[in-house]
């Protein structure tokens, strides 16, 4: 995760938009962290992040958005779904329990 937050103040190698997403959370670089450590210590069914630590997360979310669209090589599946599980979180929204017909997927909601 600190490699993550690292992004945040060195960025000349990034396009403009996450240039712009990281400017925006650079001044609040150890409140972020503290808002990501307080999410992550929540289960799934507890309630969401309110104030300034959900709009943390969401400026977060948005930075960490425009660098996996910089990426080369697709993220996996799992990768994919831990990705939309975050972005449903940022978001203050409970995913949607996928479709019985979609076997890889229904198995990895309906597992731990």
């Amino acid at each position: 995760m600190s490699a993550y937050l690292n992004t945040i103040t060195n960025t000349s190698s990034f396009t403009p938009e996450v240039q712009n997403a990281a400017a925006a959370l650079a001044p609040s670089k150890e409140t972020l962290q503290a808002a990501i450590d307080a999410a992550l210590a929540m289960d799934e069914t507890a309630a969401t992040l309110s104030g300034e630590q959900a709009e943390l997360l969401k400026k977060g979310f948005e930075y960490a958005t425009q660098v996996v669209k910089m990426l080369e090589k697709e993220p996996a599946p799992e990768e994919k779904l831990d990705l939309y599980k975050y972005y449903k979180r940022a978001n203050n929204e409970t995913p949607a329990q996928p479709s019985m017909f979609n076997f890889e997927v229904c198995i990895s909601y309906l597992l731990p």
